[in-house]
């Protein structure tokens, strides 16, 4: 798969996770539903009902969340894209049906405090299929 195919791919995949509402349809368009997310985020399922539920949860949680792609890194040979991302947004915490007031997003509760990190993306990319890990800075070492 050539660089420009690779980085639409993932360009792809960045906007629809920015988009507030998460539509399953709509990544279905760049994956299967056998996509594998080898780290997934604590309480999250690694598959895409996982993905769809992380993303959700995070426009909940972050109702201003926005992803930027700052710098990457494309490997056409093995089909690989790695991507530096910055992640920003104002962390309100899930807003329960039943309770006016916010609970945790991650097990750190609602503070209204502004987010602002960087992280790594790696995406192998298959014919039909993506495999997606988003690694959090705190994982990198780990790799």
């Amino acid at each position: 798969m050539g660089r420009e195919q690779l980085l639409d791919v993932t360009s792809r995949l960045v906007a629809w996770i920015n988009t507030a509402n998460v539509d399953a349809a709509s990544l279905l368009s760049m994956c299967t539903k056998e996509i594998v997310v080898p780290i997934p985020y604590p309480g999250s399922t690694p598959d895409f009902d996982g993905l769809i539920s992380v993303t959700n949860n995070s426009h909940i949680a972050f109702p201003d969340f926005k992803m930027t792609i700052k710098d990457q890194i494309i490997d056409e040979k093995e089909s690989r894209v790695v991507l530096l991302l910055n992640v920003t947004g104002t962390q309100a915490g899930y807003v329960l049906l039943h309770v006016s007031k916010c609970s945790e997003w991650l097990g750190i509760p609602g503070s209204g405090k502004k987010s602002d990190v960087q992280g790594f993306m790696y995406t192998k990319v298959y014919p039909l299929q993506l495999l997606l890990s988003v690694d959090r800075p705190r994982n990198w070492i780990d790799c």
